[in-house]
């Protein structure tokens, strides 16, 4: 449970603990404990809580205080715990924090384990609820009152983010093809970017060089669709057996410098950057 701190309230001791951890996309969870004590050792069952930070200047520095350990057992006992049977502070239970918010127990690493993940980021979180139907992700219930909500199936993994737009995460090329597909569909000029999580490098095809983005507008079964600003873009090429990704990302201050490519195809991720003029690679 690592270092337990001591807190003593009204008489009472109690001991606690802080850690934290990041989930798979990189958000971090800042889990605290607290037990009853009973001559120096602990008792009973805890209160937990996780917690996200309030504000995104704080997300790399998230934590739980003392003063947060204390409004969390004051906010337990009012709600009748005494230790006899473990309480999980959830989002919507009225417990609040100046620097953080709470968090559901769990998130997208308990849905996703290790596996590689494909991310769709789409620019208008009002769209997760939809694109959740679509792919046939359910809400998940103890998210509902808190300020991110998520859904998630065998498909997908839907994240409305707190500070704007909605996330969508799946282990297949072909979901994140049908959630593009639906913003089309919903929202036709919504930007969105793709990233991956987990992936391998591959370095034999990244050496083979870039291909124009002009390379797919002729290609049987190929979609263009908005990529983060006016002048990227994202291709869906669909064939028969598997669906191939490519994303072309273009320098806010010189649209015709190609300043990322980004490429899935057959299994394999390439992401590459060109920071100089004229999309040379660094």
């Amino acid at each position: 449970m690592g270092h337990l701190r001591r807190l003593l309230v009204e008489d009472q001791l109690f001991l606690w603990t802080m850690r934290w951890s990041y989930d798979r996309d990189g958000e971090r969870i800042v889990h605290l404990t607290v037990l009853r004590a009973e001559e120096g050792e602990p008792r009973g069952q805890p209160v937990q809580a996780r917690f996200l930070a309030r504000r995104p200047t704080l997300v790399d520095t998230a934590a739980a205080l003392p003063g947060d350990a204390r409004a969390a057992v004051d906010h337990a006992r009012a709600r009748g715990w005494d230790g006899s049977r473990s309480l999980w502070l959830l989002p919507g239970c009225g417990f609040e924090r100046p620097d953080l918010v709470l968090s559901t127990p769990t998130r997208l690493r308990a849905w996703a384990g290790r596996a590689p993940l494909l991310a769709l980021h789409v620019d208008d979180a009002g769209l997760a609820g939809a694109l959740a139907t679509e792919l046939a992700a359910a809400p998940e219930p103890s998210a509902a009152q808190g300020v991110e909500r998520h859904w998630h199936g065998e498909r997908c993994f839907v994240l409305r983010g707190r500070f704007g737009g909605v996330t969508v995460y799946a282990r297949r090329t072909t979901d994140i093809a049908a959630a593009l597909a639906a913003v089309r569909r919903f929202a036709p000029k919504v930007g969105c970017s793709l990233r991956a999580l987990g992936w391998k490098q591959d370095e034999a095809s990244l050496a083979q060089g870039v291909p124009s983005p002009s390379a797919w507008e002729t290609v049987r079964g190929a979609t263009c669709h908005p990529g983060p600003r006016p002048m990227d873009t994202i291709w869906v090429i669909a064939s028969d057996d598997d669906v191939r990704l490519e994303e072309f990302d273009h320098h806010p201050e010189a649209p015709g410098r190609l300043w990322r490519w980004f490429s899935v195809h057959a299994g394999r991720v390439i992401e590459r950057r060109f920071p100089n003029a004229g999309g040379a690679p660094g």
